[in-house]
């Protein structure tokens, strides 16, 4: 099925429409559309006798990111966005498992790039974002680039997602998932003209990227920061620029604090908070300031919200995570459970990804003999059709907005000399939602006194981004386990 190119018809249809902001600098949906053939045209300077099927990217927020990625989608190029917190051990993993041939990086991560380049030799042809910037600069206004229309079928963008077996999942989006999930959104929210999104989340993870999608298919102007900074996202949204903002707690929480007893003018339309767990008395402080959220549910196979609360539900449904969103379908579990049973949440959708990257056994071992997705997530349903999340069937830790598996930190503990068994589990944090503790035993021969909490700290940022790192260490003399040695790992999450 085709589709229109989103930014060629923005630009033909609301021209001189505001559609990005970047510090001092502000595009119209048609110079938007016209630099980023630009882009284009210094990429393909350097790429036209590769001809790669799939280009890295590697950047933090910026006009030159987002103008990449917009380039890039003019094009048949499937996009790997990689995540800029990775160890070079985890992104030379992606880049391999992506086959990527041409990275395009930020300056700052020039040294990871060249240790990346050191490893993959010749195969792998790096691009500085910044020196792409300058040739655009220099390139001449052309008639125009990208195909009036795309395929709904096609591969627009792989993200990773960690695995449960140590492994990452790539996560292949078409452009039908993206533009299922916009739909969706709006469908749940409606889309008023002067709708104006604050993008303070990163554009390598879906819910930074969904935020760009958004801004093409709605017509709407995003504010893009290059990192969250509470001040700057208040100044937007109390000003009336801004008027929707993608929140996770801990950035909800920053918000309220300095906004101080304030609240926000009637310009705000509403937070759209995700992540997991939240304290529900930050919910609470909204409601008293008058402040609108719509909790959210989704995942990166989702490209983003699947599940969301409306504006009326902060008050009659304080612990929900919502209802489904039009089109999808939702379930709990194959047997038709019982209102308020908890089992797995499992789902029907359009927006849903349409594969694992080399891993097509595993995404297929994803969904029921009758085609539902199984989200390994433990959920239940009320009487009124509300979904309340209660958690992860995996061992996934939702930290800040990221995915952390337990099973990644597990084993690369095990690798510390002396540990002879680790289990991480995820404890509540007011800051993060959750956090990874690691409870470790030692073999009986390890070398006395037992590691610091630094030097596995150390260990484990060798080869792990930070995020993932393990906020408390905890020596035990055995880990509880059922009869048949099956770790308990509920046990240690009461701790």
């Amino acid at each position: 099925m085709l589709h229109d190119n989103w930014l060629m018809k923005r630009a033909q249809q609301t021209p001189d429409a505001l559609a990005l902001v970047f510090e001092d600098r502000s595009w119209t949906f048609a110079a938007l559309y016209e630099d980023a053939c630009r882009y284009l045209q210094a990429l393909m300077s350097h790429t036209a006798d590769l001809a790669p099927r799939r280009m890295g990217l590697l950047a933090n927020n910026s006009d030159d990111f987002y103008l990449m990625i917009l380039a890039l989608m003019q094009t048949d190029v499937e996009m790997v966005l990689l995540n800029t917190r990775l160890s070079p051990e985890e992104l030379q993993y992606q880049i391999q498992d992506a086959e990527i041939e041409v990275l395009i990086y930020e300056g700052p991560f020039t040294e990871t790039v060249s240790c990346l380049q050191q490893r993959a030799g010749s195969v792998l042809l790096p691009l500085c974002l910044e020196e792409i910037r300058k040739q655009a600069q220099e390139m001449p206004v052309g008639s125009g680039c990208g195909t009036p229309t795309y395929d709904l079928e096609r591969v627009m963008s792989i993200l990773y997602t960690s695995g449960t077996t140590g492994h990452p999942k790539g996560v292949m989006q078409t452009y039908g998932n993206h533009y299922a999930s916009a739909l969706a959104g709006a469908l749940n929210t409606g889309v008023v003209e002067d709708d104006a999104w604050v993008c303070t989340m990163p554009l390598f993870h879906i819910s930074g990227l969904s935020i760009l999608i958004r801004g093409l298919v709605y017509g709407c102007p995003v504010y893009l920061l290059r990192k969250f900074d509470a001040e700057r996202v208040n100044d937007l949204l109390c000003s009336g620029a801004g008027r929707i903002v993608s929140v996770v707690a801990y950035t909800l929480a920053a918000l309220l604090e300095n906004l101080a007893e304030g609240s926000y003018p009637p310009t705000f339309r509403y937070m759209l908070l995700g992540g997991g767990f939240f304290d529900k008395g930050l919910l609470q402080t909204c409601a008293e300031r008058g402040i609108p959220v719509i909790r959210s549910f989704g995942m990166t196979e989702t490209c983003s919200q699947i599940i969301a609360t409306r504006l009326s539900d902060t008050e009659r449904k304080p612990e929900a995570s919502g209802l489904v969103l039009l089109p999808n379908r939702l379930r709990i579990g194959e047997g038709n459970l019982p209102t308020g049973h908890p089992g797995e949440i499992q789902i029907q959708s359009p927006a849903l990804c349409g594969g694992y990257l080399n891993q097509p056994e595993k995404y297929a071992r994803s969904f029921t003999a009758d085609g539902w997705y199984k989200t390994g997530d433990i959920g239940l349903m009320d009487s009124d059709g509300y979904l309340y999340v209660k958690s992860r069937l995996t061992d996934v830790i939702i930290s800040g907005g990221e995915n952390i598996y337990a099973v990644e930190i597990e084993r690369c503990l095990m690798t510390y000399p002396g540990v002879a068994e680790v289990a991480v589990v995820g404890h509540a944090d007011t800051q993060w939602g959750y956090v990874p503790w690691a409870y470790l035993v030692m073999e009986e021969k390890a070398t006395r006194p037992l590691p610091t909490a630094q030097a596995l700290v150390d260990h484990c940022r060798a080869h792990l981004a930070g995020y993932k790192i393990p906020k408390r260490f905890i020596y035990l003399d055995a880990l509880p386990k059922t009869s048949l040695g099956k770790i308990q790992k509920f046990k240690l999450m009461d701790d």
